[in-house]
């Protein structure tokens, strides 16, 4: 009975997570570029056969419809997404119910993995529970990105890691080892730290026999990458660059004040409410229970807490942040249910369930910011998708930095419309502004994303302020003036 009371209140929690995310339905985050539009177009094209390639133009392959290799290592999600696409439809807003169906299997998972590692039932639950209403989890879960699905193998892997690691059988580590890999190339950047540390827990047990089985399926999976990169290696190491350019290329100060958590207190995004708390706190107190020769948890443990730390605040953007919460929430449900365990006292179950609600109730009333502003926020975003259907030029070139991401609409309403979705990964120069005769992008990031420093002359079209939970942001149309242009480049 305590067993179904349990697997109950766990359906209650992924009910009530699935609720919210259809109320923030495709507003909240609305559709974010470049991402979205890219993997969607790559799911469609891995769906028909063409293998990993996109379409969609942007600054770095200004070609509107021709393919182009895929070389992000998001390989085993965009096959993944393919399908869902195939099944029911490459729209959006269906394809984010995959990633929403990721996040409701991340919860079990992270209910089932804290049950390995010998946290009570009510505590493995509290974690789910928190982790539900965390923003930061929710918009992450919303929006179509690799971060959901590397999670979910992570999950999945750190369950049959802690079975291999329990000596429960050779088995066990190759599946481990295989999850690893199907996370490795669902997001490569996040998984990769995650493998590092793993494989050295793994060398620290001296047993060549669980090295062989837990690293063959890495290594096959690695060697099958490499050959596919080879077959265009300029290509490949171009963008790899630029990747690890987007990741390191940060101050100094702003690297510390994310890694201090401090981002986290930030509004999301800027515009949306925040319920995430300090979690060095909980990493530390760990750390320092071990260190004082408390064995609940093992140093692994330790050492894959602030692995998953310092990888999901070594970025800068909140989507990794969603990605860790997880983990962080496992942390405070592991501290908690020591401090209970502890405690001779009849009432703590009731004193522990009490402090849970509470943090839920701090939790819920950022949710309902967001719930309550959804139909405001989608009002003023329909407006303007469709005025600009209505007011772009006939067969115009277009570059899009919006948010919402306008190219889905435009793609399938403006087909006469050459577009070029913004990446936001480099500053587009001069000779690339050459080819575009409109630009439509979020003001606040001119000069971050869009530098008018280089433009050729241009006018100020239209202007849109948009709403957004906390405060409105406003959207700049701009027309290049080519008879101005054209004195402009006379000597």
């Amino acid at each position: 009975m305590k067993r179904l009371v349990t697997w109950l209140t766990l359906g209650f929690i992924v009910v009530l997570y699935a609720a919210v995310l259809w109320r923030y339905d495709g507003v909240l985050p609305p559709l974010i570029p470049p991402e979205e539009v890219n993997l969607t177009n790559l799911a469609q094209n891995v769906a028909a056969g063409q293998g990993l390639v996109t379409t969609v133009a942007s600054e770095f392959f200004p070609f509107p419809g021709r393919p182009q290799p895929f070389y992000m290592p998001v390989i085993t999600y965009a096959i993944a997404l393919s399908n869902w696409g195939t099944m029911w439809a490459f729209d959006p807003t269906v394809l984010r119910w995959f990633n929403r169906l990721l996040g409701g299997l991340n919860l079990v998972m992270l209910f089932v993995l804290a049950r390995r590692w010998g946290i009570s039932r009510r505590f493995a639950l509290f974690a789910s529970f928190w982790t539900a209403l965390d923003i930061f989890f929710q918009m992450t879960n919303n929006v179509l990105r690799p971060d959901s699905f590397n999670l979910f193998w992570l999950l999945v892997g750190l369950w049959g890691f802690t079975r291999a690691e329990e000596g429960q059988g050779q088995r066990w580590w190759a599946f481990s080892g295989f999850c690893f890999a199907l996370a490795l190339f669902a997001h490569f950047w996040l998984a990769m730290y995650v493998i590092v540390w793993l494989t050295i827990v793994v060398l620290s047990r001296r047993a060549l026999r669980s090295l062989v089985s837990f690293a063959t399926p890495l290594a096959a999976a690695g060697a099958g990458w490499a050959a596919y990169a080879a077959m265009n290696w300029a290509h490949f190491r171009a963008i790899a660059q630029l990747v690890v350019h987007d990741k390191t290329n940060v101050p100094l100060s702003t690297t510390i004040f994310a890694l201090l958590g401090l981002n986290d207190l930030r509004p999301f995004l800027n515009v949306y409410p925040t319920n995430a708390p300090i979690w060095l706190a909980p990493l530390i107190a760990i750390t320092w229970a071990r260190m004082r020769g408390q064995k609940f948890v093992k140093w692994w443990h330790v050492g894959l807490f602030w692995v998953v730390y310092f990888v999901g605040h070594g970025n800068l953007f909140p989507w990794y942040v969603g990605w860790f919460t997880p983990f962080g929430y496992l942390a405070v449900a592991w501290f908690g249910d020591h401090i209970s365990s502890r405690l001779a006292s009849p009432h703590v179950a009731t004193a522990s369930l009490a402090v849970a609600l509470l943090w839920a109730g701090y939790q819920s009333v950022a949710i309902w910011r967001c719930w309550q502003a959804v139909p405001a926020i989608e009002r003023s975003q329909a407006a303007f998708l469709e005025d600009l259907k209505q007011d772009l030029p006939f067969g115009a070139h277009v570059w899009l930095l919006t948010v919402p991401d306008a190219s889905f609409s435009l793609q399938r309403e403006r087909p006469d419309l050459n577009i070029y979705v913004g990446t936001g990964y480099f500053v587009p120069r001069f000779d690339f502004y050459e080819r575009v005769e409109a630009m439509v992008f979020v003001e606040s990031w001119q000069n971050k994303m869009v530098d008018t420093g280089f433009l050729p002359p241009y006018r100020i079209k239209r202007t849109w302020r948009l709403k957004a939970v906390l405060a409105d942001y406003t959207v700049v149309w701009i027309e290049m003036d080519r008879e101005e242009q054209q004195v402009y480049h006379t000597p």
